[in-house]
């Protein structure tokens, strides 16, 4: 399986992305276990002194934050899977940019994400190099007799990818294709 590594903990590792042997079945703990057994300096940096895995930590599968995942770091995992694990960044978070679009149906806006870079992952969301996003339906939004559609698009990644992905979806979202 091949985990990414992000921003300091590159420098722990060496390189961007490294393969681990993991058995099938194996879930994110066990995965975060035997990334700790190769690199016993990650210890401190994604572990408390419970041994429990800090909040500010961020490991996605296929473009996912474990932590909205049902089964959390009881996760099961895949050699095929998508790993990558984010340091905290600007004071501890992973910066999340929430948008509540009004009359824009999901499927341009999986056309943007597409345009963009982004993937399909197998939970429905995208994903892209240092990104991901979620497109949740929402009610509808009615005022009087008008009634539209809306969505939550959830994008959440490190700030300079951020910095750069946004303004591009942003400008597709607004021209509604751009």
């Amino acid at each position: 399986m091949k985990v990414n590594f992000y921003a300091t903990y590159r420098a722990i590792v060496g390189q961007k992305t490294i393969e681990f042997d993991i058995p099938p079945g194996s879930t994110v703990q066990q995965l975060v276990d035997l990334i700790i057994e190769r690199y016993p300096d990650f210890y401190g940096q994604l572990l408390d002194e419970n041994g429990a895995l800090y909040r500010h930590i961020h490991i996605f599968i296929n473009g996912r934050d474990t932590y909205y995942l049902p089964d959390d770091l009881n996760t099961i995992v895949d050699t095929k899977d998508k790993i990558d694990i984010f340091p905290p960044v600007g004071g501890g978070n992973i910066k999340e940019n929430v948008y509540v679009l009004r009359s824009l149906p999901v499927w341009p806006l999986k056309d943007y994400l597409t345009e963009i870079g982004g993937q399909p992952d197998i939970n429905g969301g995208y994903f892209g190099e240092g990104w991901s996003a979620t497109i949740e339906k929402m009610e509808n939004y009615t005022i009087g007799s008008l009634s539209v559609g809306q969505v939550r698009l959830i994008f959440t990644g490190e700030p300079g990818v951020l910095k750069e992905t946004l303004p591009r979806l942003e400008e597709k979202m607004m021209r509604a294709g751009g």
